[in-house]
């Protein structure tokens, strides 16, 4: 079978699998869409009791797409579902910003589409500041989404799907303005998944068979562009016994990271950068990946590329970022 052909038959059964297939009450063959919503932010929770329940029954997201710092930015969600993400951000970007939902499944674009000015009316707003395509997230230009046009893509659980991610990665980049950020959680293998667990069409409908092993991304994130991921969460997934069985020693995880669209650079410098405290609902402190913690007024030290995505993304007003004035390696013990 050609690449194309499998392709096509892969993308027609994700879509029959999650338009038609699986539902709120299916067997739960992974704990992917089980996610711990206890460490969600308050204001996080505050948007999502906004969504309707319908929507939220129907969404099978593996994590948390809630990045800092949205108010007023153009935000694009890929495989956007019924539309959960989508909503939830629609509170955080507000009124002055947008969200875009793309989905290639009917049925799913239909739930989303049927709550548009429920959630207008929910949040208050005079008009909707949201909207849903369908396409198909390795080909972002069909539905008619141009180059850098927005601020943040963000998307859940969905490029494990797809049978091209470095298309999928690149088109992100295309779309993505100057200082741009992909934020995304999706599932990832410990170790390359062989290619026999591809004709498991279920295996592929759970995101198993499609997961990369995490240092593939790694390699697939740079060679589109972007330069250095940062990891910001990781949960293990726990898999059913049946599931089990098939994949055997494989251990699997979902794990959110950001990416930033800028410039290369080699700045082999060091910075501090002390936080503002200015960014809405995080006035204290803000944990922008797992080992950068920032709490405000309180200076840490970073390299040179982390210096440049404060300085040249939304958070450049922020972060006051200042070079490091020390002549030793502050790393060394």
């Amino acid at each position: 079978m050609c690449s194309i052909e499998k392709e096509n038959k892969t993308s027609e059964f994700v879509k029959e699998y999650y338009g038609k297939t699986l539902t709120p009450e299916s067997e739960q063959l992974t704990d992917a869409c089980s996610w711990d919503k206890s460490c969600m932010p308050d204001h996080f929770k505050k948007a999502l009791k906004l969504v309707h329940c319908e929507v939220k029954q129907k969404h099978f997201g593996c994590g948390l797409v809630a990045p800092e710092a949205l108010e007023g930015t153009r935000v694009l969600d890929l495989g956007s579902g019924s539309g959960m993400d989508v909503y939830t951000l629609s509170n955080l970007v507000q009124e002055n910003g947008h969200v875009t939902g793309v989905d290639m499944t009917d049925e799913l674009l239909d739930v989303a589409k049927k709550y548009i000015d429920y959630h207008r009316d929910a949040s208050g707003y005079k008009e909707s500041n949201v909207d849903f395509v369908k396409g198909y997230i390795e080909d972002l230009k069909t539905p008619g989404i141009s180059s850098e046009s927005y601020d943040v893509v963000v998307s859940n659980c969905v490029v494990c799907l797809s049978t091209d991610k470095k298309a999928v990665l690149s088109e992100v980049y295309r779309v993505l303005k100057n200082g741009g950020e992909m934020y995304f959680s999706d599932m990832y293998a410990d170790r390359p998944v062989p290619a026999e667990l591809s004709k498991n069409n279920i295996l592929w409908g759970e995101g198993l068979s499609g997961s990369l092993y995490w240092k593939d991304f790694l390699k697939l994130a740079r060679e589109v562009g972007f330069q250095q991921p940062y990891m910001v969460s990781s949960r293990k997934l726990t898999l059913s016994p049946k599931m089990k069985e098939l994949t055997g020693d494989i251990q699997y995880a979902a794990l959110t990271f950001r990416l930033f669209k800028l410039p290369p650079t080699e700045d082999d410098t060091f910075y501090t950068a002390t936080y503002n405290g200015n960014i809405p609902n995080y006035p204290c402190t803000v944990n922008f990946h797992k080992r950068a913690k920032f709490q405000k007024g309180s200076p840490v030290i970073i390299d040179g590329f982390l210096a440049e995505v404060l300085r040249s993304s939304r958070f450049n007003k922020s972060f006051t970022v200042e070079k490091y004035e020390r002549d030793e390696d502050p790393f060394k013990c």
